[in-house]
């Protein structure tokens, strides 16, 4: 009996280790009064299908055509290269991003002096919270990158 109360104690002991993921994230902001459709256009590596993309490195499928509500955010992709640049991040992930309100229509491709040519129009901030799970602590330090869309239309 004593080596079962010992066995529990120390499984759940060792199964309370937590371990901390550091991730990148790139995120589109939307501060209009109206909302925003984001149509992306992946690289091939990306690509599952006519209507998806990989919004990570671990399969996550996101739909290619998306709505950002007024004063919301919406994660473009996940990557647990934390070290890596925003730009070099969607320049590896998509090809163009087709933006839009009901009044314009704004494409974001390589080339020019947009989110995919210069570090200077992303916002960083580190951000911790923890991911949910049913035993144990999952936190996360988020190396996020946002990018305001709304700013596009003014």
């Amino acid at each position: 009996m004593k080596k079962s109360i010992f066995l529990i104690s120390l499984i759940s002991f060792l199964s309370c280790n937590e371990k901390e993921t550091r991730q990148t994230r790139l995120i589109f902001q939307n501060h209009e009064n109206e909302k925003i459709t984001v149509k992306f256009f992946p690289n091939a590596n990306y690509k599952n299908g006519e209507n998806m993309y990989k919004g990570d490195e671990n399969n996550t499928f996101f739909l290619n055509q998306s709505i950002i509500e007024s004063n919301a955010d919406l994660v473009l992709f996940t990557s647990s290269n934390e070290i890596i640049t925003p730009t070099a991040l969607i320049n590896s992930v998509f090809d163009s991003i087709l933006v839009s309100n009901p009044q314009d229509k704004i494409t974001l491709k390589k080339g020019g002096t947009s989110i995919f040519d210069d570090d200077k129009n992303w916002h960083y901030e580190e951000n911790h919270f923890e991911l949910p799970t049913q035993f144990k602590r999952n936190p996360v330090v988020s190396s996020d990158y946002t990018y305001d869309v709304s700013l596009l239309f003014k």
